[in-house]
């Protein structure tokens, strides 16, 4: 059972993960100082302006939190195709290293034959 979580783990393009990790943090952060605070309960008898306020400063953070999803999504969304550039990848390293074995032995044939 944990080969193909190894196997999907080591797909992953770490090094990629790794630079946007700072981003995430600050925006992680950003949001968790901002979830600390909070304005005091509303009383029953509290007036509109009030109540106005308190609307347009849940929009604000709505939209904050609305953003920050559309980032994360456009992050997940790029994992596939950066995985799949990884794979291409070590394909082509196989095959040049797969090449050069070949030249190699070619090479100590040749040597060993003259």
């Amino acid at each position: 059972m944990a080969g193909p979580t190894l196997k999907a783990l080591s797909a992953l393009p770490w090094g990629t993960i790794l630079k946007q990790a700072p981003a995430i943090l600050a925006v992680a952060k950003g949001l968790q100082a901002g979830m600390g605070k909070g304005p005091p309960p509303l009383r029953p008898d509290a007036d509109l302006p009030a109540l106005r306020q308190r609307i347009g400063e849940l929009e604000s953070v709505q939209q904050e939190h609305a953003r920050v999803l559309s980032q994360l999504a456009e992050h997940v969304s790029g994992l596939p195709a950066a995985i799949e550039a990884a794979r291409h990848q070590g394909q082509r390293a196989m095959l040049t290293g797969a090449a050069g074995l070949g030249v190699g032995l070619v090479a100590l044939l040749l040597a060993w034959l003259l």
